[in-house]
């Protein structure tokens, strides 16, 4: 990073609430300019507020849901991949992902005129919005075993890149910890001008991308290194049961069905960065199950969440999206656990605000790997 103060490289014509993407542009972290970035952004905003005291231990939120696009922290991964689209060309864009990922990149897609494929377990076709995937120019393939639904994508990328003349899968590695790297210019803006320093920085891991990044740059930045705490549903604790020694205690489903990754290092390759950075910050990694879930996330500090502008989008009587949620509960029982340092707790809402719509529907589904054969020939047809 050439200048490492957040306050100096911010573009104050654009507030963190409208898209800490554009705002921090001029950190040159994507590669981009303005205007790229500016043609591809929908929201990517985001804010710090202080929510409670538990134990005596302040904890804050990063609200990324209520100020973007599809209501997730995805839409900035999405922003900074669809602008690297647009200026390298690209027509089709294919991609794998539980749900958050993929609504955001078919968003942005359809706002930048590009032809998007999402696969998705066909088992969380009930929480992806049919108001998305139901654009035009957007392909949602149902995958029937939830565990071979990258594999499948990748099948299809194999086919396909020869005869498109370049890779048309997104995210790129390097883009997912360019756009991420953003929150952390956020937060230290917001350390400084507030005159805090977080203990602790808390969100839902799976490979860890958002949260690796943000430790990347403030690494950079030479700020005090807060606590990593890398929260995971019991039902799925690859990273915490590695990093532990430890079996987590099984769950009856998975909290998160977008976070269904059985193996994530194995995917991504993030477990051996995620162990140094745990250590390195004398952080942690824990578990939150089903009945903990329920323990600490009350209908008492859903009324103080929705009172601070944050109303948790409610199907069947429980939240629809839970990994904010589950981060806040993970941060409520590391502090009751003693396994932080003391000070204030930053916990990543990356989700949970999201509009009710109606189940999305698969224009494929993918039950074999002999279906990819006659879906590359859709693929290419597709224009």
């Amino acid at each position: 990073m050439k200048d490492s103060s957040p306050a100096r490289i911010a573009g104050h014509r654009c507030s963190a609430r409208r898209s800490i993407v554009l705002r921090y542009h001029k950190a040159g972290r994507t590669g981009l300019g303005a205007a790229d970035l500016a043609s591809a952004s929908l929201r990517e905003g985001a804010r710090i507020f202080p929510f409670m005291e538990h134990r005596g231990v302040p904890i804050y939120i990063l609200d990324e849901t209520t100020f973007t696009a599809t209501h997730t922290f995805e839409d900035s991964l999405a922003a900074v991949s669809l602008a690297h689209c647009r200026s390298l060309g690209y027509k089709k864009i294919l991609f794998s992902s539980g749900g958050n990922l993929g609504t955001a990149l078919a968003a942005y897609a359809r706002k930048s005129r590009l032809r998007a494929w999402s696969f998705n377990p066909l088992d969380n076709m009930p929480v992806l919005d049919r108001g998305i995937f139901s654009q035009p120019g957007i392909c949602l393939v149902g995958v029937a075993e939830t565990q071979k639904t990258r594999e499948m994508m990748l099948a299809l990328r194999e086919r396909v890149r020869r005869s498109l003349g370049y890779d048309p899968l997104v995210p790129k590695l390097e883009w997912r910890f360019a756009a991420f790297g953003h929150r952390a210019l956020f937060i230290q803006e917001f350390m400084k001008a507030e005159k805090l320093a977080f203990a602790a920085i808390g969100q839902t891991i799976s490979a860890g991308f958002g949260l690796l990044a943000i430790f990347r740059v403030l690494r950079e930045l030479g700020a005090p290194m807060p606590a990593f705490l890398g929260v995971q549903q019991a039902a799925n604790a690859y990273m915490y049961e590695r990093w532990s020694g430890k079996r987590a205690p099984r769950d009856t489903r998975l909290l998160i069905p977008t976070l269904f990754d059985r193996d994530p290092d194995r995917t991504f390759g993030t477990y051996r960065e995620i162990a140094r950075t745990v250590q390195e910050s004398a952080g942690a990694i824990t578990t939150v199950s089903e009945a903990e879930f329920r323990r600490y996330i009350s209908a008492k500090v859903l009324r103080a969440l929705a009172k601070k502008g944050l109303k948790i989008t409610m199907r069947h009587g429980e939240p629809l999206a839970k990994s904010g949620l589950t981060a806040l509960a993970g941060a409520m029982k590391a502090i009751e656990s003693d396994i932080l340092r003391p000070g204030p707790v930053l916990v990543c809402m990356t989700d949970g605000a999201q509009p009710l719509g109606k189940p999305a529907r698969p224009q494929a589904v993918i039950r074999a790997g002999r279906d990819i054969k006659c879906l590359a020939e859709r693929f290419l047809a597709d224009a």
